[in-house]
């Protein structure tokens, strides 16, 4: 929401993907995407949210860390 700010620094995160050997080794960082959603916050706290991902299609996640991230969201002061 408006005149809130996420404080801190998000962390790495590792993937382990499975997949044909043509779909993997032709996958780039690049074409992964991670992020949070942010529509349940609801004013200023700590809340630990679901990470979810966009990957290429063809390939399948054995493992994701973390799984769930912790944010501070602050309220900004003008």
């Amino acid at each position: 929401p408006e005149g809130l700010h996420i404080s801190g620094e998000l962390p790495a995160v590792s993937l382990t993907v499975q997949g044909s050997q043509l779909t993997v080794e032709g996958s780039r960082p690049q074409d992964m995407t991670f992020y949070i959603d942010g529509s349940a916050i609801i004013g200023p706290g700590i809340y630990t949210l679901p990470l979810k991902m966009d990957i290429p299609q063809g390939l399948a996640v054995l493992q994701l860390l973390p799984r769930e991230i912790t944010i501070d969201v602050l309220e900004v002061t003008p």
